[in-house]
């Protein structure tokens, strides 16, 4: 029996009601009227639904972003940790939380501007994999600059 989040997981995405529409060409397209998607964080259904969302966004406002600071460019960064058990993924992710607000108020930190997404994969022996994807909006001359920073000159504590 199954109780709480893990039912609705499992009931998520399981009836899904498509009409046409119409598009301006003419031609006629498949769209979703109708679905129960369970709008749990963890859901992969759900998280994936969540990325289009956010991805749209994006795609909206980045040329905005973009003519607003045409001289600036763009960094694609990956943070990620080692893999943890599934019980240890809320402490992980609030681990790593913290060292990212640590992260952006260092003096050093090089970007104006930034989107960062949380993406937990899954590891070959069930672990989670938590990471962050980053896209950092820098000052064009940052590689030739003084303000670049290196991995080397990131202390670990």
């Amino acid at each position: 029996i199954l109780d709480g989040l893990s039912a609705r997981i499992q009931g998520c995405s399981g009836r899904l009601e498509f009409g046409y529409d119409i598009s301006q060409d003419g031609i006629p397209k498949l769209k979703l009227r109708s679905a129960f998607f369970c709008r749990v964080r963890t859901c992969p259904v759900c998280q994936w639904r969540r990325s289009l969302v956010w991805r749209a966004k994006a795609f909206q406002f980045l040329p905005k972003v973009v003519e607003t600071y045409p001289k600036h460019r763009f960094i694609y960064l990956t943070l990620t940790v080692k893999n943890c058990s599934i019980g240890d993924l809320r402490t992980t992710l609030t681990t790593m939380n913290k060292a990212w607000a640590k992260l952006i108020l260092r003096k050093k930190w090089p970007a104006v501007g930034w989107i960062r997404s949380v993406e937990v994969t899954r590891g070959q022996d069930d672990s989670a994999h938590p990471h962050f994807h980053c896209l950092l909006m820098v000052e064009s001359g940052y590689f030739a600059g003084k303000n670049y920073l290196s991995q080397a000159s990131l202390k670990y504590h």
